[in-house]
């Protein structure tokens, strides 16, 4: 099985088994209050958010009206539904983390950078990232995150043209972080700098996450670089921006999926996990579920699910519906023909 192949492999686990549970959801199901189950297995994904601002509405107004706070609702109906949807809601997560691993990164519960308060911070990110790229650091994963990075970006909207029959053959002459450069008379900086012996071609990345690119900044960057044929340029941001070329415009989802797909295939392959880093995969999985949580939003989700309590119950419903949205986005013109449940 070629490297391609196993990418497909751990793309496809990584999609099928968040999403399998999900699969048959209708979604208009008590759109009219009916409380009438049409089997076991149906769940009502959009209802759990009509149902937290319909108590949300009414326990607003017992305050406004002085009356003490209701615990459980007056409506049977409704307070019936609700119940219903709980055992539904929980039959869900655990036939869901029956399927996942509990190392998946999607549901870490702790990150890297929370504590240190960088979840949002670009140049420890970036530095991150560079580091990962890197095949001769003290990861231990090789070619692998570069291999899974340069995928997610030719699958990215701009189709980044890179043609890689097999990781496994990536050359890199040197990775820099934070290249001081000198334009127009000012020293600037260039978050991440590659040079690429095979496929020969150098890559400059800028990446942001809460700021916006200065005044002419990608204009001076482009200018100093003078990029040739092969060369690449990539701004990597969670917002969409109007780029000019020769710029390519890359999400920090796509990113954090590659590298959800790279723990998936480290764990497919019997020969990568004997001869990669286990501390190197561990820092990988922290850092990407930092991505997950921060940078792209995603709720951290705590597996157990001891609390019954609606909020947590939406928490869920909104975890999986924005890692459906990341997969989608992710699929990419190469995986047109491949749809995601």
């Amino acid at each position: 099985m070629n490297a391609e192949s196993n990418f497909q492999q751990a793309y496809r686990r990584l999609r099928d088994e968040l999403l399998g549970a999900i699969e048959n959801t209708p979604t208009d199901l008590f759109a009219t209050h009916d409380s009438t189950i049409k089997n076991d297995h149906d769940f009502p994904l959009e209802f759990a958010k009509e149902i937290a601002l319909i108590y949300e509405s009414e326990q607003a107004e017992k305050i406004e009206k002085g009356k003490v706070l209701a615990k459980e609702y007056t409506d049977e109906k409704l307070k019936s539904l609700l119940e219903t949807f709980k055992k539904q809601y929980h039959a869900l997560i655990e036939e869901t983390k029956f399927k996942l691993d509990p190392d998946d990164p999607l549901f870490c519960k702790v990150d890297a950078f929370s504590h240190i308060e960088w979840g949002l911070q670009e140049v420890p990110h970036t530095k991150m990232l560079a580091f990962f790229l890197d095949p001769e650091r003290e990861h231990g994963l090789g070619n692998l995150p570069i291999g899974f990075f340069l995928v997610a970006a030719s699958l990215s909207e701009s189709e980044i043209e890179i043609d890689l029959e097999n990781y496994h053959q990536i050359s890199v002459c040197k990775v820099e972080t934070e290249k001081w450069i000198r334009i127009n008379g000012k020293n600037r900086r260039i978050d991440i700098y590659i040079e690429m012996i095979k496929p020969k071609c150098r890559i400059l990345i800028e990446g942001k996450i809460k700021g916006k690119q200065g005044d002419d900044q990608l204009s001076n960057y482009a200018e100093w670089f003078k990029p040739e044929e092969n060369d690449i340029l990539i701004y990597l941001t969670p917002s969409e921006e109007e780029l000019e070329d020769p710029w390519h415009l890359l999400d920090w989802k796509n990113v954090a999926s590659s590298f959800c797909a790279l723990a998936n295939y480290c764990k497919l392959d019997q020969t990568e996990k004997e001869k990669n880093s286990l501390d190197g995969f561990q820092l990988l999985r922290l850092w990407t579920s930092t991505l997950l949580h921060h940078v792209c939003k995603i709720p951290t989700v705590d597996c157990s699910l001891e609390d019954n309590s609606l909020i947590e119950l939406v928490k869920y419903n909104s975890h999986i519906i924005k890692v459906k949205e990341i997969l989608e986005e992710y699929k990419g013109e190469q995986y047109a023909d491949q749809q995601i449940a």
